[in-house]
């Protein structure tokens, strides 16, 4: 019995000693309407037609929200450099469990915009920053000073 604790605790102790593979942080941070918004990406693709989809979450501070949600369009992409975003470019969502509660969407009003600061097509490493204001019917929201990293799949 003390050997089997033995070869237990060694395994346990060289378990523990081995280095996990981490992902580098993939995140989007702004402040939305004035108050600070960080969210995990939990995806980063190029689509068939070429573009590059970047989407955020996090769980919610408001009452009555679950999720908040940004996701943002870059047709064409092409590596870095400046991109005006066209109409329906970014996204703003809320969401409750599966039901989608706002949906806002830019407007492309001449600031919503993404620059890629450096993008590493080997292992897809995406670093930059945006700015959008993305409206519903009766509400404006207004992403400002935005970064963005993660790595494109």
């Amino acid at each position: 019995m003390s050997r089997f604790l033995l070869f237990l605790f060694s395994a346990l102790l060289i378990e523990g000693c081995q280095e996990d593979e981490i992902e580098p942080e993939s995140f989007v941070e702004g402040v939305l309407n004035d108050e600070p918004w960080l969210g995990e990406v939990f995806e980063v693709f190029l689509d068939e037609q070429g573009s590059l989809v970047v989407n955020a979450s996090r769980p919610s501070t408001q009452e009555n929200v679950e999720i908040e949600q940004v996701t943002f369009y870059i047709p064409d992409f092409q590596g870095e450099g400046t991109y005006q975003l066209e109409t329906d470019g970014a996204l703003y969502r809320e969401w409750i469990s599966d039901m989608l509660i706002t949906c806002a969407k830019s407007q492309n009003q001449g600031i919503d915009q993404v620059t890629v600061d450096s993008y590493d097509d080997t292992t897809g490493r995406i670093r930059g920053t945006i700015t959008f204001l993305a409206e519903t019917s009766d509400s404006p929201y207004r992403f400002e000073q935005g970064t963005f990293e993660g790595v494109v799949k």
